[in-house]
């Protein structure tokens, strides 16, 4: 059986293949250090050919439970900490130019 990580078009073998949700998420961190975005959502196609969330340890087990001999995990950005991202911005005070506005008093050009 092979574990395959997907992130971007980078594809990555991992020589011991995860043995819960947890190590997959920390495989994921170690095969692509600096590149694998801070929250992101993992999926696999199923025999299907469904996009399957893999969220939870139940969701690892069922992934592994239906391989067939091969395991391609594929790595999104989460769409849902863009969107908080920028709901936070949309609180913070700006102008019309989309310049953020701070609290603090501003620079004197006399």
């Amino acid at each position: 059986m092979s574990f395959k990580i997907v992130l971007n078009d980078e594809t990555k073998r991992v020589a011991k293949i995860p043995e819960s949700f947890v190590s997959m998420i920390e495989a994921i961190k170690s095969a692509f250090k600096g590149k694998c975005p801070a929250s992101f959502v993992t999926k696999y196609i199923d025999s299907d050919g469904d996009y399957i969330t893999v969220a939870s340890e139940e969701d690892f087990a069922a992934m592994i439970q239906a391989a067939n001999g091969n395991i391609k995990v594929l790595v999104y950005e989460d769409p849902q900490s863009k969107s908080q991202e920028l709901a936070s911005l949309e609180s913070v005070p700006h102008n019309d130019y989309n310049i953020i506005v701070t609290e603090e008093r501003p620079v004197s050009y006399t």
